[in-house]
């Protein structure tokens, strides 16, 4: 499956993009976005990934964060990379 993503990112994660399970979570998350409206929007689903490359990464910190409407992706993004910063001085 074609995953719009870091090109690091899409050779490391390849194998997973292939798989079942996958297919049908790409799929729920379509009928989702088709039926209602969905944040982030669809475009930003993997932003933290493509602003860091694979070979950059230390430490992935894999949390949900509850976005309830538009612009919220970016901002708490911002506010992630720049608080990581100070954790990592």
């Amino acid at each position: 499956m074609k995953v719009r993503i870091e090109p690091s990112w899409a050779e490391v994660l390849s194998d997973e993009f292939e798989k079942l399970y996958f297919e049908h979570l790409t799929a729920v998350v379509r009928q989702a976005y088709a039926s209602r409206r969905v944040y982030p929007e669809g475009k930003y689903i993997f932003r933290a990934l493509d602003a860091c490359p694979y070979k950059e990464v230390k430490v992935l910190i894999l949390g949900q964060d509850p976005y309830h409407g538009a612009g919220q992706p970016r901002v708490w993004l911002s506010l992630f990379l720049r608080a990581l910063k100070y954790l990592l001085v």
